[in-house]
Protein backbone atom coordinates (compact mmCIF):
# COMPACT_ATOMS: atom_id res chain seq x y z
CA UNK A 1 0.00 0.00 0.00
CA UNK A 2 2.90 2.89 1.01
CA UNK A 3 4.25 1.91 -2.41
CA UNK A 4 0.66 2.71 -4.40
CA UNK A 5 0.95 5.99 -2.38
CA UNK A 6 4.42 6.95 -3.29
CA UNK A 7 3.85 6.26 -7.16
CA UNK A 8 0.43 8.05 -7.06
CA UNK A 9 2.27 11.03 -5.13
CA UNK A 10 5.31 11.22 -7.31
CA UNK A 11 3.24 10.98 -10.45
CA UNK A 12 0.95 13.40 -9.33
CA UNK A 13 3.81 15.95 -8.53
CA UNK A 14 5.48 14.86 -12.23
CA UNK A 15 1.83 15.76 -14.03
CA UNK A 16 2.12 19.19 -11.81
CA UNK A 17 5.78 19.83 -13.22
CA UNK A 18 8.21 18.79 -10.35
CA UNK A 19 11.69 18.40 -11.09
CA UNK A 20 12.57 17.08 -7.70
CA UNK A 21 10.59 15.26 -5.06
CA UNK A 22 10.76 15.15 -1.77
CA UNK A 23 9.39 12.39 0.24
CA UNK A 24 9.19 11.47 4.00
CA UNK A 25 11.44 9.74 6.83
CA UNK A 26 11.18 6.17 6.39
CA UNK A 27 8.66 6.54 3.34
CA UNK A 28 9.00 2.35 2.76
CA UNK A 29 7.97 1.40 5.90
CA UNK A 30 5.94 4.14 8.28
CA UNK A 31 7.74 5.48 11.08
CA UNK A 32 6.36 2.94 14.11
CA UNK A 33 8.41 -0.33 15.48
CA UNK A 34 7.50 -2.65 17.98
CA UNK A 35 11.20 -4.34 17.93
CA UNK A 36 14.06 -5.08 15.41
CA UNK A 37 12.49 -8.19 14.62
CA UNK A 38 9.31 -6.03 13.32
CA UNK A 39 12.01 -3.11 11.67
CA UNK A 40 14.24 -5.63 10.13
CA UNK A 41 11.08 -7.34 8.45
CA UNK A 42 10.33 -4.16 6.58
CA UNK A 43 14.10 -3.02 6.32
CA UNK A 44 15.84 -3.07 2.58
CA UNK A 45 18.96 -2.55 1.31
CA UNK A 46 20.30 0.17 -0.07
CA UNK A 47 20.26 -1.04 -3.74
CA UNK A 48 16.92 -3.71 -3.01
CA UNK A 49 13.45 -3.62 -4.30
CA UNK A 50 12.49 0.29 -2.96
CA UNK A 51 15.31 1.77 -4.19
CA UNK A 52 15.58 0.37 -7.92
CA UNK A 53 11.65 1.19 -8.01
CA UNK A 54 12.61 4.63 -7.12
CA UNK A 55 15.34 4.62 -10.15
CA UNK A 56 12.54 3.25 -12.60
CA UNK A 57 10.30 5.53 -11.07
CA UNK A 58 12.45 8.61 -11.45
CA UNK A 59 14.00 7.24 -15.23
CA UNK A 60 9.93 6.81 -16.55
CA UNK A 61 9.26 10.63 -15.16
CA UNK A 62 12.34 12.32 -15.54
CA UNK A 63 13.05 13.80 -12.09
CA UNK A 64 14.76 13.45 -9.14
CA UNK A 65 13.48 11.71 -6.30
CA UNK A 66 14.42 12.24 -2.27
CA UNK A 67 12.94 9.34 0.08
CA UNK A 68 13.70 8.26 3.43
CA UNK A 69 13.64 4.44 3.73
CA UNK A 70 14.49 1.84 6.84
CA UNK A 71 18.02 0.40 5.08
CA UNK A 72 18.87 -2.88 6.03
CA UNK A 73 22.89 -2.88 6.01
CA UNK A 74 24.84 -6.46 4.66
CA UNK A 75 25.94 -7.09 8.59
CA UNK A 76 22.22 -6.57 9.49
CA UNK A 77 22.03 -3.73 10.95
CA UNK A 78 19.21 -1.06 10.42
CA UNK A 79 19.67 2.31 10.04
CA UNK A 80 16.95 5.17 9.22
CA UNK A 81 18.32 6.67 5.92
CA UNK A 82 17.93 8.62 3.16
CA UNK A 83 18.58 8.38 -1.07
CA UNK A 84 19.18 10.95 -3.67
CA UNK A 85 17.64 9.28 -6.84
CA UNK A 86 17.88 10.37 -10.57
CA UNK A 87 17.21 8.65 -13.70
CA UNK A 88 19.71 6.58 -13.39
CA UNK A 89 20.98 5.70 -10.39
CA UNK A 90 21.61 6.64 -6.51
CA UNK A 91 23.36 9.62 -6.50
CA UNK A 92 23.55 9.54 -2.55
CA UNK A 93 22.49 8.16 0.77
CA UNK A 94 22.86 9.16 4.02
CA UNK A 95 22.14 7.40 7.42
CA UNK A 96 20.75 9.97 10.19
CA UNK A 97 23.55 10.06 12.84
CA UNK A 98 21.16 11.48 15.87
CA UNK A 99 18.11 9.31 16.79
CA UNK A 100 14.99 10.55 18.13
CA UNK A 101 13.00 8.96 20.99
CA UNK A 102 11.68 5.62 20.05
CA UNK A 103 14.26 5.16 17.19
CA UNK A 104 16.73 3.95 20.23
CA UNK A 105 14.64 1.67 21.46
CA UNK A 106 13.41 -0.67 18.69
CA UNK A 107 16.64 -1.10 17.11
CA UNK A 108 17.66 1.72 15.03
CA UNK A 109 21.65 2.31 14.89
CA UNK A 110 23.34 5.64 14.18
CA UNK A 111 25.42 6.63 11.07
CA UNK A 112 28.13 7.63 11.51
CA UNK A 113 28.60 10.04 7.81
CA UNK A 114 28.54 13.70 7.27
CA UNK A 115 25.49 14.74 5.43
CA UNK A 116 26.42 14.84 2.00
CA UNK A 117 26.19 17.57 -1.09
CA UNK A 118 25.62 16.50 -4.45
CA UNK A 119 25.06 18.30 -7.72
CA UNK A 120 22.23 18.04 -9.69
CA UNK A 121 21.10 18.77 -13.27
CA UNK A 122 18.96 20.74 -10.54
CA UNK A 123 21.83 22.28 -8.83
CA UNK A 124 23.13 21.59 -5.45
CA UNK A 125 21.41 19.50 -3.07
CA UNK A 126 22.88 18.34 0.55
CA UNK A 127 20.65 16.03 2.72
CA UNK A 128 20.06 14.82 5.97
CA UNK A 129 17.00 13.53 7.96
CA UNK A 130 14.97 15.48 10.73
CA UNK A 131 16.51 15.43 14.00
CA UNK A 132 19.94 15.77 12.43
CA UNK A 133 18.89 19.51 11.48
CA UNK A 134 19.64 20.47 15.42
CA UNK A 135 23.30 19.54 15.13
CA UNK A 136 24.85 21.36 12.52
CA UNK A 137 28.84 20.97 13.20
Amino acid sequence: ESLARIDTAVRGAAGRGANIVVLPELANSGYMFADLDELRAVAQPLHGPYIRHLVGLASALGLLIVSGFAELAADGVVYNSAVIVDRESVRTSYRKAHLWNAEKTCGFTSGNGHPPVVDTEYGRLGLMICYDLEFPE
